[in-house]
């Protein structure tokens, strides 16, 4: 039988379970309050680099302040770039956008990632003509996830491509930008901690009773349930599940697409969120994030 309370377990494994619990919680009250914000923006220089972080622009010089940590970054820094140096600059997003190709499309430009959205926003074009309303077919190398892959503490992420970045608390956050979703912004949410118990499936069904006592740290206002059965699967020295769950909270119906990664006597938890009417169109994309995962 399996110890169900702290008092029964040896110290260890209760210290892991306080660190477990202690994330999940994290992870979702601030999923539920709004404190997942993510502030990146993008400069272009007018020989075509990229730079991307927190960005800010001198009202009177013009002159753009770029500053670091960004998302993962853990180095600190900042960078300031002349107004005559600057071809484009957006401190609300961390990709180049539509309008920027529209104004920009023949400049030179650096970096792989920035071509493929160049090359990828010139496919859209093409498809804009009256004349042609067959399927759009893009590119297998155009993916939905960006490159590289994001570090967070244990682990390997990439994020969906448009995406921001942040790392809170040992929990990375990705973040869709505001024209993402409807009311909520999809969102994910992954971390690492040592593993809870010897048995992934004792862990998958302590972590759904966490997350079900997760309402007092709401003061009742949340509430959890798990939609359908849990897949759970085992391959190469690793144990996976997911499952569905949808919690309540303020009107609000937020669906979520769970992974737990069992391996290497670590536990993998990652979350991927969408308000309810907008899980199923994100919900290929949450999947391709998630199995993205690089322990």
């Amino acid at each position: 039988m399996i110890p169900r309370t702290l008092a029964q377990l040896p110290p260890a494994r209760a210290a892991r379970r306080v660190q477990l619990a202690g994330a999940l919680a994290g992870a979702l009250v601030g999923l539920l309050v709004g404190t997942c914000a993510c502030d990146a923006g993008v400069v272009v220089l007018k020989n075509g680099n990229v730079i991307v972080g927190k960005v800010s622009r001198d009202p009177e010089t013009g002159d753009v302040l770029v500053r670091w940590p960004h998302g993962s970054q853990r180095k600190t820094g900042k960078l300031l770039v002349p107004a005559h140096t600057l071809r484009w600059a957006n401190p609300d997003q961390d990709v180049l956008s539509d309008d920027y190709f529209r104004e920009h499309l023949d400049a030179p430009l650096q970096g792989a990632l920035w071509l493929r959205m160049l090359e990828e926003y010139k496919l859209r074009q093409e498809r804009r003509g009256d004349d042609d309303q067959g399927p759009l077919i893009v590119p297998t190398s155009l993916d939905p996830l960006a490159l590289p892959a994001i570090d967070a503490p244990g682990f390997r992420l990439r994020k969906p491509r448009g995406w921001g970045a942040s790392l809170q608390e040992g929990i990375l956050i990705l973040q869709a930008p505001p024209e993402g979703g409807r009311g909520f912004q999809p969102r994910i949410h992954a971390f690492a901690v040592e593993g809870v118990e010897e048995s992934p499936s004792a862990q998958v069904g302590w972590v759904q009773a966490e997350l079900g006592r997760l309402e007092d740290a709401t003061a009742g206002r949340a509430e959890f349930r798990l939609l359908g059965s849990v897949e759970m699967s085992a391959a190469g020295g690793e144990t996976q599940a997911r499952f569905v769950s949808e919690t309540l909270y303020e009107g609000l119906r937020v669906r979520a697409l769970r992974r737990l990664v069992f391996r290497g006597g670590k536990t993998y938890v990652l979350c991927a969120y969408a308000d309810g009417p907008d899980f199923a169109a994100h919900e290929g994309l949450f999947r391709a994030c998630l199995d993205s995962l690089e322990p």
